[in-house]
Order: structure tokens, then sequence, then C-alpha cells
């Protein structure tokens, strides 16, 4: 009786394992099922975050965080809209390090 246990627990430990070890879906591990072709105005902008390929999710995700709420959007990478608002996005927050930068040499100067 104890073997024939024994033999069973194995069996469904070994099936547990490769159960767990499958992957099910690569697009189900990406963060955005939708993805709006229309850019965010920029002083609605709070963050954007660009996730790169991996092997969990197969496409590029660029996901816009939102004022005032936080509220997450998906917005698809391939817009040109999109690509633009991105590229305004970066000069911006370009354009705010550098006054960061001089604004704090200047503190420190005086």
């Amino acid at each position: 009786m104890s073997r024939t246990w024994a033999v069973f627990l194995s069996a469904t430990l070994l099936l547990a394992m490769g159960i767990q070890g499958l992957v099910t879906s690569k697009r189900g591990r990406c963060l955005c099922q939708f993805k709006h072709p229309n850019p965010v105005p920029l002083k609605l902008l709070a963050n954007l975050e660009y996730h790169p390929r991996s092997s969990s999710c197969d496409q590029n995700e660029i996901i816009a965080t939102l004022k005032p709420f936080g509220e997450k959007r998906c917005l698809d990478p391939k817009s040109k809209a999109v690509r633009k608002m991105v590229g305004k996005y970066q000069k911006n927050m370009k354009l705010a390090r550098e006054r960061r930068r001089i604004m704090t040499s200047a503190l420190l100067l005086r």
C-alpha cells in the first residue's frame, strides 16, 4: 500500500512540476490588451513607460500614466502620432532635467 502511495505521489509531483513549467500563452503575459492609436496630450501626461519585447511578451508596449488620477493607458507604438508624442515628451523631459541642473548649480554658487 505504501509503495503504491509513493508512486502516486511521485507521479503527481512530476506532473505538477511539468505543468508549472509550461508557457501558457505569450500574449497572456503582455501588459496591454488594447492599444490606443491616438496620442495623449502632453499636459495630461504624468509618466511614460516603455516595455520592449521580452520572453514573456512578443510586443513592444508604451504605457502612459495620466494626470491627475494616475489612470494608465496603453498606446500603439506603431502609430505615427504616438511616436511623435513620445519624441516631444522625451524632449520636454530632457529640457526639464537641464533646467533642474542649471537651478541646482546656481543655488550651489550662492
